[in-house]
């Protein structure tokens, strides 16, 4: 193993099963350190407040090092990333309930991959997969998925730029990111 007890060599797998082991802090610290860049990132991203972001990594820290005796972890960094970004959402929701937050948490939601569904496959592949099933899409769900998820534009502004009502606008993106899901499981599954 590692004689020196250098932790910074071993890979992220290697450290995660130190760290199931062992339960010895220095394994877990080494693991979050790699990621804490993209864990601020993410917390920045939804919560749009620095002082926020750091108090979430924080909170993180601890929830992740339990999370991870319990759960079996191929990649690291797209678990790591989901538990953060679910952190962020309870925490939007929670000052939504409390009146803090003014927009629809929905409009601050992004369609991804989910990764429990696609471990397997490369980041290639499902981006290879999504670009072909968005050019699938009827011309309205196209339209208004692109503008919602793409160009990071509200149910608001959607309506706007595509003339649609706000219901229509809301039903195309749900219908559409439900058939992109499908499609994008489809042809991975296939390919």
């Amino acid at each position: 193993m590692n004689i020196l007890g250098k932790t910074s060599s071993l890979t992220d797998q290697e450290l995660i099963a130190h760290y199931k082991k062992k339960r010895d802090q220095k394994y877990f610290a080494e693991l979050f350190t790699r990621y804490s860049h993209l864990i601020m990132g993410v917390c920045i991203k939804y919560l749009k407040n620095t002082e926020a972001a750091k108090d979430g990594v924080m909170n993180l820290y601890e929830s992740i090092s339990e999370k991870l005796i319990t759960n079996e972890v191929s990649n690291f960094g797209g678990w790591i990333y989901v538990v953060t970004k679910n952190y962020c959402l309870g925490e939007l929701r929670k000052q939504a309930k409390e009146g803090i937050v003014e927009n629809s948490l929905t409009e601050s939601m992004e369609f991804e991959i989910q990764p429990h569904h696609t471990n397997d496959y490369s980041l290639e592949q499902q981006i290879v997969a999504l670009e072909k099933c968005i050019a699938e899409l009827n011309k309205e769900q196209g339209k208004c998925v692109s503008l919602f998820y793409l160009k990071k534009k509200s149910y608001r502004e959607v309506t706007n730029l595509t003339g649609f009502e706000l219901n229509k606008v809301k039903s195309n993106i749900q219908n559409g990111k439900r058939n992109l899901k499908n499609c994008i499981e489809a042809r991975i599954e296939s390919a």
